[in-house]
C-alpha cells in the first residue's frame, strides 16, 4: 500500500475506534464500578470492536513509518482531532460549537500545509 492509503487507514482507524469506545461506555452505563471494569471491556461488543480497530489501526501506522517519516506522518494523522468531533456530530448526535468547527477547520489546513512538504 502507498503512505497516503495507508495514513488514511490510520485516520479512519482511529475515529471509528473512538466513536465504538464511546458507543461501548455509552451503552453499558449498567456497570460503572471500577471493579467491574475488566468484566465490562470483555463483554461490550462496541468496546472489544474499539479494541480489535486499535490493533489494526497500530499495523497500518507501522506500515505507514516504513515509507513516510515520523515528522510528516504525525501531523498528517492529526487529523483525527477534526474527524472524531464531527463523526460525532454525524453520528452520534453530540453538539459542536461553532469554536470546533474552526477549530477542525485549522487543524485541516495545518495539515495540508504539512502534507504539502512531503507525502
Amino acid at each position: 500500500m502507498n503512505a497516503i492509503t495507508l495514513l488514511t487507514a490510520c485516520i479512519v482507524l482511529e475515529t471509528a475506534r473512538e466513536l465504538c469506545f464511546k458507543l461501548g461506555v455509552s451503552a453499558d452505563e449498567r456497570n460503572n464500578e471500577d471493579k467491574a471494569m475488566l468484566r465490562t471491556v470483555l463483554t461490550t461488543p462496541w468496546l472489544m470492536l474499539g479494541i480489535g480497530l486499535w490493533c489494526i489501526e497500530m499495523i497500518a501506522w507501522i506500515a505507514a513509518l516504513e515509507t513516510v517519516p515520523l515528522n510528516i506522518a504525525f501531523p498528517v494523522v492529526s487529523l483525527v482531532y477534526a474527524g472524531v468531533p464531527i463523526a460525532s456530530r454525524l453520528l452520534l448526535n453530540e453538539r459542536m460549537y461553532w469554536r470546533q468547527w474552526i477549530a477542525a477547520a485549522i487543524i485541516v489546513g495545518g495539515v495540508a500545509l504539512v502534507g504539502a512538504s512531503g507525502v
